[in-house]
């Protein structure tokens, strides 16, 4: 997807400056290393959350998948600043301020992969401890998924999947009907 926004961006800016990198090409390389980074902390390391006995990842463990994430979150700043810079500032043109809007909106992945993590390691709650003690709540153990955030984190991946996905769908759909 970074690949076909890169070109598009390059179409409609074609005097630009280019990007960060010498190539849209490389732009588009480092979307695996964005995806197996944080695909790692959320997969690998079950959102740094407790295991079925209660014990967390802490130590360099927990360190490590942190800077892993982190790391892809910023290599996807770097991607999309590439992508933004070859686009131009959008002023008055629409398929610009689409680009943009296609580009920035893709930060919402990120939010909500945070917020997942924050809510299942700190927010939720243990049906099974709370039943049988009211007043003490223990955190969800690991081999446990809270209804809330997965209706959550559905719902925001469905809309930001139509928002980005669709969006570039729909820009190059109108600029082909546009393509003189």
């Amino acid at each position: 997807m970074l690949l076909d926004i890169g070109w598009i961006a390059e179409d409609l800016n074609p005097t630009g400056s280019g990007g960060v990198f010498s190539h849209v090409h490389w732009a588009a390389a480092i979307q695996p290393i964005v995806i197996s980074c944080g695909s790692v902390v959320r997969f690998v390391a079950n959102d740094l959350r407790p295991d079925k006995n209660g014990a967390r990842p802490t130590g360099w463990y927990a360190f490590k998948m942190v800077a892993l994430f982190v790391a892809a979150f910023c290599f996807w700043v770097v991607a999309s600043f590439d992508v933004l810079h070859r686009v131009g500032y959008p002023m008055q043109d629409p398929y610009k301020w689409t680009l943009w809007a296609v580009v920035c909106v893709q930060i919402g992945y990120p939010v909500v992969a945070i917020f997942q993590m924050y809510w299942l390691n700190f927010r939720s709650v243990d049906p099974v401890s709370s039943k049988q003690c009211p007043h003490h709540h223990k955190g969800m153990p690991g081999n446990q998924y809270d209804p809330f955030v997965s209706f959550v984190k559905d719902f925001s991946y469905g809309f930001l999947d139509v928002t980005s996905k669709g969006g570039l769908a729909m820009l190059c759909a109108i600029r082909a009907a546009d393509y003189e």
